[in-house]
């Protein structure tokens, strides 16, 4: 009868502590600055961290990496502006996020009308290619989540799926 009454006491105080563990990952959990942290080759290809802003190491994380994740699905971030005169010019633009609570898929787009008349130049010289507006910037499956630290598993753009799907 110990026994028993004590792995009921056992269950009974451990139980809400190891359930409390799979609490899902809220979209308002997501906001604020977000720096990528360098490729380690232990992480493979596809996992990457990010460090909250306050707390991430200049001299590992990644240049004009930063994400701000906002309320009402607004994001900034430093996208790359290509000129003939300067090839890469790091510009801030403001975007559009969504998040997926059930799946802990995150989706980061570029403004809409981004790059217009390269896009359509494009979809001239290529008629039958499907191009979003706005485009897919960055899709993630978030991993892990704590106050200072994100690890997300990098997924594909739906865009490139559906325009490799056509080819």
């Amino acid at each position: 009868m110990r026994k028993l009454t004590f792995l009921l006491f056992i269950f009974l105080a451990v139980g809400p502590i190891a359930n409390g563990q799979d609490k899902p990952i809220l979209e308002y959990d997501l906001y604020g600055c977000w720096k990528l942290e360098r490729n380690k080759k232990e992480n493979g290809i596809k996992k990457r961290i990010y460090n909250s802003c306050e707390k991430s190491n200049r001299k590992i994380e990644v240049r004009n990496s930063e994400i701000t994740l906002l309320a009402g699905n607004k994001c900034i971030f430093q996208a790359v502006i290509q000129d003939a005169l300067c090839p890469v010019i790091y510009k801030t633009v403001e975007a559009t996020w969504t998040y997926n609570s059930k799946s802990g898929i995150a989706e980061i787009f570029y403004p809409k009308n981004f790059k217009e008349e390269f896009w359509e130049k494009v979809k001239e010289e290529h008629p039958d290619l499907i191009i979003h507006n706005p485009r897919p910037y960055k899709r993630f499956k978030i991993t892990f989540l704590d106050k200072n630290r994100m690890e997300i598993e990098k997924l594909s753009t739906t865009m490139a799926i559906e325009n490799r799907a056509k080819n």
